[in-house]
């Protein structure tokens, strides 16, 4: 989904309704909302000041798409500048979190970048050898299923 935070800010209004596009609304000089679904929405602002004028404002479309998530299955971090390090793919914007482990459960990499590769290498910065290693990642409040990843030297 996608947050939204929106503020009136002329000093003249007194009441504030906000229309979200997606059949919720909200009250006050400021707001926030989160979209849950992907689509195409346009806020409007209804505001009236002490006289009882009343004002409406409209926003440019806004376009909320579903972040996407990719999962390689193999790496392998040789230094030739294809595939060298592992990393899921994420295009959102929310809470992330990554953790590596081995055949054993010792973790060996965690982040919060979603943007930060893992290069084959344990907590104290030695490489690992080529096999099978585990992930498991959480984006927002949602936790992924676990999986695993073949690391090639």
């Amino acid at each position: 989904g996608g947050k939204v935070i929106v503020s009136e800010t002329s000093g003249q209004a007194q009441q504030w309704t906000w229309y979200w596009g997606d059949g919720t609304q909200s009250k006050g000089s400021t707001a926030e909302h989160q979209y849950n679904q992907a689509g195409t929405y346009k806020i409007e602002l209804y505001a009236e000041d002490k006289q009882g004028c009343r004002g409406r404002w409209e926003s440019s479309p806004i376009v909320v798409q579903v972040p996407e998530v990719f999962i390689p299955n193999v790496f392998s971090p040789n230094g030739d500048g294809i595939g060298d390090g592992f990393r899921v793919e994420y295009t959102g914007d929310e809470y992330f979190n990554l953790k590596i482990l081995d055949r054993w459960g010792v973790l060996l990499f965690e982040t919060h970048n979603p943007h930060q590769y893992w290069e084959g290498r344990d907590r104290n910065g030695g490489e690992v050898g080529a096999g099978v290693y585990y992930y498991q990642f959480r984006i927002g409040e949602k936790d992924y299923p676990p999986g695993n990843v073949t690391l090639l030297r």
